[in-house]
């Protein structure tokens, strides 16, 4: 890949702007991580490095571009081996820290506590310590609040808690989406004593809105003394409908496609419903794809190689006569038929592949046939009798 920027030895403090909107401070000797963000896939995206000892660099990226980079975005089968244990699943995706898409409160910024319950006219304390931020009450409900003025509502997200319940009532978290009003995430957080790192997902609500803000309240009724230690809180943007649809298929063994150039020795294609495959000898299954759309009318034969050229021919336009069918028959890539071959393939064994309702219309123009001519002798026979018994 080729570089966007040169950046010059001598600078320090330099600025990326994503788009007009995002801000990204880079500083070329430190050894902080940048912050990341996100690129648009439905305009060409404009990216413009400044600094104050050099002149602004400017680059347009396109969506084209981009996946070009990315490779196949296409829909995907992957084969998990079998266990016997109990398997995890592990997603990993780009954290994006850019705070526009995304809010963190690691570390806090002092004076962001009020107390949010005019009523409760108690006693509310905090302390700013290494481990975050503790909330003491009694009979006061202090709280702390933070806004993610641009979180888009279409997008899913992840939040990521850590808090310690010391006394009394535990933290409550709620998130309130701006535009609705609403609260997709309202709960208490662990009351066990413990340092607790707590995680939920929020869905996607509607693809236009944007706003969420974050609640943390530390609710002390009566002469209830709560203290509660707040930690961090992180909210990040995740591929909430690709993770979504990734789905297990349990009951359909699908190995890895074979080697088009290493295992087929030769392809026949006569007509639309007709393929013969040669393949090389193996004791190993293999899944055997044809890039037609999947349908239960495709059927895959094993045959057997004859000396009889009127034997062989009759074996490939009649598999299922004389040839023995592939039962598994699986859908590949969402879309593709595929048939997990036996492994068993001899140097003296081929497969044939038809389209099975194509030969019952080739019969049905067979029987079409037959029966005219069969309509027309029974019609010509009277007359070549009635011309003999008149000689």
């Amino acid at each position: 890949y080729r570089p966007l920027f040169i950046i010059p030895k001598s600078s320090e403090l330099l600025n990326l702007n994503l788009n007009g909107l995002i801000n990204i401070p880079i500083k070329p000797s430190g050894t902080e991580k940048m912050k990341t963000s996100f690129l648009s896939l439905q305009q060409p995206n404009s990216l413009v490095l400044t600094g104050a000892n050099m002149k602004p660099q400017s680059q347009i990226i396109s969506p084209e571009a981009i996946i070009d980079t990315i490779g196949n975005t296409s829909e995907q089968i992957y084969i998990l081996p079998k266990s016997d244990r109990e398997q995890t699943i592990t997603v990993k995706t780009v954290k994006i820290t850019d705070d526009f898409q995304s809010i963190s409160t690691s570390p806090f910024r002092n004076g962001a506590v009020r107390n949010c319950d005019n009523f409760r006219i108690g006693t509310a304390k905090t302390e700013y310590t290494n481990e975050g931020i503790l909330f003491t009450a009694t009979n006061a409900s202090p709280c702390i609040s933070f806004f993610g003025a641009n979180t888009s509502h279409g997008e899913g997200y992840a939040l990521f808690i850590k808090n310690r319940n010391i006394a009394g009532r535990s933290l409550h978290l709620w998130i309130l989406n701006e535009n609705e009003k609403i609260a997709p995430l309202d709960t208490y957080l662990p009351q066990n004593g413990k340092e607790n790192f707590s995680s939920f997902i929020i869905a996607p609500m509607e693809p236009f809105g944007t706003g969420y803000s974050l609640h943390v309240d530390a609710i002390a009724i009566g002469d209830d003394t709560t203290k509660n230690v707040l930690g961090s809180l992180e909210m990040y943007p995740i591929p909430y409908r690709f993770i979504t649809e990734i789905f297990l298929n349990p009951n359909t063994e699908v190995q890895p496609s074979m080697s088009i150039t290493e295992d087929i020795t030769g392809v026949s294609h006569p007509n639309e419903s007709l393929y013969v495959i040669g393949l090389k000898p193996t004791n190993d299954s293999r899944t055997l794809m044809l890039s037609q759309a999947h349908d239960e009318g495709w059927k895959a034969y094993a045959i057997q190689k004859y000396e009889s050229r009127i034997m062989n021919y009759a074996t490939m336009i009649l598999p299922f006569f004389f040839g023995e069918e592939i039962k598994q028959h699986v859908m590949v890539n969402n879309w593709e038929n595929g048939w997990i071959l036996p492994g068993n393939i001899s140097e003296d064994s081929g497969i044939v592949i038809i389209y099975l309702p194509q030969y019952l219309q080739f019969a049905g123009f067979g029987l079409l046939g037959v029966s005219g001519i069969l309509y027309l002798v029974f019609s010509i026979l009277p007359h070549v009798r009635a011309l003999k018994a008149a000689r």
